[in-house]
């Protein structure tokens, strides 16, 4: 975990999905500039809890009340998930989506 990350898993405002394999490195970036402008901010590659479906908390998060925004890092591996975005877009009911 880095710096400043420490949040309620259930109470960030901002949902950051990207694959790993192109992606995580601008997301990690991403991450802590807005943890930077006191943030709070859901990221699988610090909030997911071991020894609990990671799915599930994925979903969990998208649907929290709390959640305000949800950024897509876009990258050609995102079309090729096995989870595709378009997935939590559809979970995420109602939430403000980056890209548009």
């Amino acid at each position: 975990m880095s710096g400043s990350s420490s949040h309620d898993r259930s109470s960030a405002r901002i949902f950051i999905s990207y694959a790993r394999k192109e992606g995580a490195g601008f997301a990690a970036i991403l991450r802590e500039k807005l943890l930077r402008q006191q943030l709070s901010v859901w990221q699988d590659i610090v909030s997911l809890e071991g020894g609990r479906d990671w799915w599930s908390q994925i979903e969990e998060a998208i649907r929290s009340n709390a959640l305000e925004h949800f950024v897509l890092v876009v990258t050609p591996a995102v079309g090729q998930r096995r989870y595709a975005p378009r997935n939590s877009f559809g979970a995420a009911g109602g939430k403000d989506g980056i890209p548009d």
